[in-house]
């Protein structure tokens, strides 16, 4: 049996100083998020890693740039794979347990990935490596691009409309409105134009999904719809829209 790799780190360090020591570290990297083109980069790379955090996702890229893929040591074995001996771990912070269910949330050691989960205590480093770093059968979990940018997956429309029928919301491809999408808040419906085809009828129904999963809870909406949204919550549901539709292999280059 293969033995474990040692964790390089700060593991004679007082264990809060050290989770100090990798929030600043991601606080770092975040103040260095300036331009619109720092933040689209940003959100390419938060789609390799569906279900971690934030903060996770600048540590993981500040250790490894090249990272795609990241899992714990059992969680690798677990899936039939070998850390190589030697290879440094990626520092990260797992969070105490969080409610059952909630999106990549794995226990460590369970296999899977996603962020790693306490089931009680406090936060505390952990220590991931991408799958560049072990050996094994192939894996197939990273997003693989559509053969034809013109097409969308064959049932997308129809998961996307039942998410928004599951979060209250009726939709329509109707001609008419302001611009090629809207959600009416009051009368719980998306309308996206029928003048869009495919893949830009499916990122415009992402982006009004992206507004109701951040802002539906919202006390006071500023307005009865999402017609000429601006602002944070343009950027935020458009950063949704992002990251979802790279996850799906559609283009994101604009």
């Amino acid at each position: 049996m293969a033995s474990r790799p040692r964790e390089h780190g700060p593991s004679r360090r007082n264990p809060e100083q050290a989770l100090a020591e990798l929030r600043e570290r991601a606080a770092g990297q975040t103040r260095a998020l300036v331009t619109g083109e720092d933040w689209a980069r940003w959100l390419r790379i938060a789609a390799r890693f569906p279900g971690w955090s934030f903060t996770n996702v600048m540590l993981i890229v500040g250790q490894w740039p090249a990272a795609t893929l990241v899992a714990g040591y059992d969680q690798w074995q677990a899936r039939g794979r070998q850390v190589r001996k030697g290879e440094p771990g990626i520092q990260v912070i797992a969070e105490p347990g969080q409610p059952p269910g909630a999106v990549g949330q794995q226990r460590a050691g369970r296999g899977g990935r996603g962020t790693l989960r306490q089931e009680a205590g406090k936060p505390r480093v952990a220590y991931v490596w991408d799958v560049s770093q072990t050996t094994g059968p192939p894996v197939h979990d990273a997003a693989v691009p559509l053969p034809d940018q013109s097409a969308v997956l064959p049932g997308l429309r129809d998961a996307l409309t039942w998410l928004a029928r599951r979060e209250g919301f009726a939709v329509e491809r109707a001609a008419g409105g302001e611009g090629d999408s809207e959600t009416s808040w009051t009368g719980h419906l998306m309308r996206v134009s029928a003048d869009l085809g495919g893949p830009v009828a499916a990122r415009a129904l992402l982006h009004e999904l992206g507004h109701v999963l951040a802002h539906a809870s919202l006390a006071h909406l500023p307005r009865a719809s999402t017609a000429g949204c601006r602002g944070t919550q343009k950027i935020e549901a458009d950063s949704i829209a992002c990251i979802a539709a790279a996850r799906l292999g559609m283009d994101t280059s604009t």
